[in-house]
């Protein structure tokens, strides 16, 4: 059985091992930035409900970049190392059309995505690197022919100062596309490791006290069927969106959304196992000593309502984390940080555990 590779977020590599980790008959090869490799025997199909993931692809090619290579010598020794690998191309073809439920016999249209970083990054390499693998390709795969327009498998290079990597992309949207969720303000992927980094299970209520869209929400009922949820925000146009995304989720028999204020305590003291919570940070939220005060606030109300035991996963910027972790009660002990990116921005899913002397 060839071997996988994923592509994950900044960050989130913690989160896919942790994944990849449960599965029966899977070895951990290798985590990178970005990227994680693995060997899987036995029957494919949980791999397409990794929830941390953004690509899943068959192995083709990985290998270390040997230094200084000259752009003169550089078709040459992408030739050299495909051509070790070539004997793979069927088995890796028969693989990717497995698990893609692609019917074996059929001709496979394909294209070259490449992705060159660090000193490769130049213009000219692009065209001559996407061709010569495409070349290489059809010598050794008489049942593929390019199709660059509608191409029914993506061929992934890519080409950095450390390493070359090639595989075949197993489906044609990313893993950590939700046909579930219509309105995505925090990626699926980065909800679903926050629901991980409290060790979310069905027995758990969990709030969210500025739910924004729900997706929060949604992936904690949908990945990890916990038993109920209340989500609070105070603007109407987002319940709305939250109101769809949990409709078409399924979610809304488990969740209630309410409008209101995340800083007045409008619940019962020690109600809720977990508290999930993209906090606001950015200048459309005001200057740094107005966000200071709104974090004051909400970790107050957070610690009224959470039950002592209960755990706590904030979403926030790098720029605010220390912040809160000094706003934060002596009753809550600080369990883990995990920095991250939401786009180009850091940032870290901050978790912890509020302990069980803590007073009423």
């Amino acid at each position: 059985m060839p071997d996988f590779f994923c592509t994950v977020g900044f960050g989130l590599d913690y989160f896919a091992v942790k994944e990849l980790q449960v599965l029966p008959l899977t070895t951990l090869q290798q985590t990178l930035v970005g990227k994680v490799f693995f060997h899987k025997e036995g029957s494919l199909d949980s791999l397409l409900v990794l929830k941390t993931v953004e690509r899943l692809f068959v192995k083709v090619v990985h290998v270390e970049v040997e230094p200084n290579i000259q752009d003169s010598l550089l078709e040459d020794w992408l030739t050299c190392k495909l051509s070790h690998t070539s004997k793979f191309f069927s088995d890796c073809l028969l693989t990717w059309k497995e698990i893609a439920n692609i019917n074996s016999d059929c001709a496979v249209k394909f294209r070259i995505n490449s992705r060159l970083s660090g000193g490769f990054r130049k213009a000219s390499n692009f065209q001559r690197v996407s061709s010569l693998v495409g070349s290489v390709f059809m010598q050794h795969l008489d049942s593929c022919v390019i199709d660059v327009r509608d191409p029914d498998l993506e061929i992934f290079l890519h080409l950095n100062d450390s390493f070359l990597t090639v595989g075949l992309q197993v489906t044609k949207k990313p893993l950590s596309d939700r046909s579930y969720l219509n309105h995505i303000l925090v990626r699926s992927t980065v909800c679903v490791a926050m629901c991980m980094a409290v060790d979310l299970s069905s027995k758990d209520v969990i709030l969210d006290p500025m739910c924004g869209a729900a997706t929060i929400l949604a992936e904690a009922i949908k990945q990890f069927n916990c038993k109920a949820a209340v989500g609070v925000d105070c603007d109407p146009l987002q319940l709305k969106l939250a109101q769809d995304n949990l409709s078409t989720s399924l979610a809304f028999r488990h969740v209630d959304l309410i409008c209101g204020d995340s800083r007045s305590i409008i619940f019962k003291d020690q109600w809720f196992d977990v508290v999930l919570c993209d906090v606001p940070f950015g200048r459309k939220f005001g200057e740094f000593k107005e966000i200071q005060r709104l974090l004051t606030s909400i970790v107050k109300s957070v610690d009224i309502v959470l039950k002592p035991g209960g755990r706590v996963g904030i979403l926030i910027s790098e720029k605010l984390r220390q912040t809160l972790i000094d706003l934060c009660p002596d009753c809550w002990s600080l369990h883990n940080q995990h920095p991250l990116r939401l786009g180009t921005l850091p940032a870290a899913i901050v978790t912890w555990k509020k302990t069980l002397t803590c007073p009423i």
